[in-house]
């Protein structure tokens, strides 16, 4: 073992460190998903591999050589939205989307999200409002009217009164700017969100689930405002919501 260690030389240590970092990443990106648990899983088949080639236990090894790749494939097709979203991350920038705003410009912007929220849902209109962050949108924003306008409550509640034809469908903002409006969405594949939820909250998890955004929802029947993050989805008050957007828009605590 002390020979071993002194037969490494140093681009040995930055392999091990390189190899030891991108498992430590890989893992962090996976925890608390579906992945996560398979990958575990996998360890079973892995370790007694790694025990049958220094046992040299040939059947058990022949076994378990023709299995792994199997689970691999299986793993990669099964788990595809999963590891999607881990090299999404890798990739992401660190701007709030592609519009850079200060900190008196995202305060403004919360505060009109957070009144107009309150209104459309105290008037009964379903809103569907979507934060564009490091995750470009633009299929979804070329799927819907383009609008080009600083939001304002004024904005919000004009487009989604009922008698509006832009009311169908979620707006997309790129920071304080309405890209679009009636804009489709995808709907998640999570068979397990409860009933009371429609497809417009469906189709806030679905975006969330394929990119960083945050949404905004107001339901037009039970007239409550919901954010939705990560496929997540939280009803909230109207003070909780201010807290949730200047937590990840402004990094407030």
């Amino acid at each position: 073992m002390i020979r071993l260690l002194t037969d490494l030389q140093w681009n040995d240590f930055l392999d091990i460190l390189l190899v030891g970092a991108a498992v430590y990443y890989f893992l962090l990106f996976i925890k608390d998903t579906r992945a996560f648990q398979i990958f575990l899983g996998m360890l079973v088949i892995v370790i007694p591999s790694i025990m049958a080639n220094i046992l040299e236990l040939n059947t058990l090894q022949w076994i378990v050589s023709n299995i792994i790749p199997i689970g691999i494939l299986a793993f990669v097709v099964i788990f595809q939205p999963e590891l999607r979203k881990v090299f999404e991350r890798i990739g992401r920038r660190t701007a709030f989307g592609k519009k850079l705003l200060n900190i008196e410009e995202i305060s403004k912007l919360i505060d009109q999200i957070v009144i107009s929220s309150r209104l459309l849902a105290k008037q009964g209109l379903g809103a569907l409002i979507v934060l564009q962050r490091d995750t470009g949108l633009k299929e979804f924003i070329d799927s819907g009217i383009k609008v080009q306008a600083t939001y304002s409550k004024e904005l919000a509640l004009t487009i989604f009164q009922k008698s509006s034809a832009l009311h169908d469908g979620a707006i997309i903002l790129n920071g304080n700017i309405v890209e679009a409006a009636s804009c489709f969405l995808p709907l998640t594949e999570n068979h397990f969100i409860d009933k009371k939820y429609g497809t417009r909250h469906r189709a806030a998890i679905g975006i969330t689930e394929q990119s960083d955004a945050i949404v905004i929802v107001v339901s037009e029947e039970r007239k409550v405002i919901s954010v939705v993050k990560e496929g997540e989805i939280n009803e909230v008050s109207e003070k909780i919501l201010k807290k949730i957007l200047k937590e990840d828009l402004m990094g407030e605590k």
